[in-house]
């Protein structure tokens, strides 16, 4: 499951802003200048995968975002990421690839698509809009992801993942809002969070 919320991050802001006769790569570019203007954006998600399913949340702000779910707590100040799990009791400090962002950074994916999926429009449906994103090598950890907005707001309601290894991750969107500016150190990790983890700094 951690490594699926890490996945949902990578296309959970896909928003169109644009109409569906439009190009879809155009669309995604739209989005990201749409994004990027966004003094910040929160947002709810329920992800479903492998028989389980799991709550997280998001806010985001320029290209830094935090993650929080059960699983796992992310903080990304733009340059440095740390990454606590409940589970081992440690944080994990890394420097991340524009590769690595691609599938945690939900600004940089934008770019990241750009480049490594082909975007394509796929027929309307009921209230929403469809686009769907596939991975132009066989070795990409998301082989396709179709995403569903609503035609009114253009603001993603349901993104359905297809990983390299077949399985399937849904991800509904239950909220999405934008707010005002935060402050910088909102995206970056301070030890009294958890106290008694083990930093690991693996830069």
């Amino acid at each position: 499951m951690k490594k699926l919320i890490y996945l949902f991050c990578s296309i959970i802001f896909t928003t169109l802003a644009c109409s569906a006769a439009d190009n879809a790569r155009l669309l995604l570019k739209d989005a990201a200048a749409k994004l990027r203007s966004a003094k910040s954006i929160a947002a709810t998600c329920r992800i479903s995968a492998q028989g389980s399913a799991s709550n997280a949340s998001l806010t985001m702000s320029g290209n830094r975002f935090v993650i929080k779910s059960p699983d796992l707590e992310v903080w990304f100040d733009g340059k440095n990421q740390w990454t606590y799990s409940p589970r081992t009791g440690e944080v994990n400090l890394t420097e991340p690839t524009p590769e690595e962002l691609g599938q945690v950074n939900p600004l940089s994916v934008m770019d990241y698509f750009s480049s490594d999926y082909t975007a394509s429009m796929l027929p309307a449906t009921k209230g929403n809009k469809n686009i769907r994103l596939t991975a132009k090598s066989v070795k990409s950890d998301i082989s396709t992801a179709d995403i569903s907005l609503n035609a009114t707001t253009l603001a993603p309601v349901q993104v359905n993942l297809r990983l390299k290894s077949a399985e399937t991750v849904s991800i509904a969107i239950t909220s999405l809002k934008y707010g005002a500016a935060l402050p910088a150190n909102v995206f970056t990790y301070h030890r009294n969070l958890h106290p008694d983890a083990e930093i690991i700094d693996l830069r």
